[in-house]
């Protein structure tokens, strides 16, 4: 009778076998640890115009917050007194904008909307 030879693989082999495995799987599943999706910085410039009202407020706007809604409920605000607003959005895709200008006692005094693909 002849000696046959079995290949039998080593724990060696078995266990990197195993981590290439996993590095393979995890390879191809989305990032559960961080935030892989690209960024969209946006700069926004507001044009304010001239405005004719008859009022006993203020109408001399003082702050402005700016909303971007992705339709998903994710919503990035940001306040600012300046016109010219910048900010980071949280992923590339389309944005609705919400500009709100406030008098310097809180008051609503204009607003506009918008949409924005980022």
């Amino acid at each position: 009778m002849k000696n046959k030879k079995i290949n039998v693989p080593s724990r060696v082999q078995i266990g990197v076998g195993v981590i290439l495995t996993i590095m393979i799987l995890l390879s191809a599943c989305s990032n559960p640890i961080g935030n892989s999706a690209e960024q969209g910085q946006v700069t926004l410039h507001l044009d304010v115009g001239s405005r004719t009202l008859v009022s006993d407020i203020s109408t001399e706007i003082s702050l402005y917050r700016v909303t971007f809604s992705d339709g998903s409920g994710g919503e990035v605000v940001v306040d600012s007194q300046n016109t010219t607003i910048q900010t980071s959005l949280p992923a590339l895709k389309t944005y609705d904008i919400l500009v709100e200008g406030f008098n310097s006692s809180s008051q609503l005094v204009a607003s506009g909307v918008g949409t924005i693909s980022v």
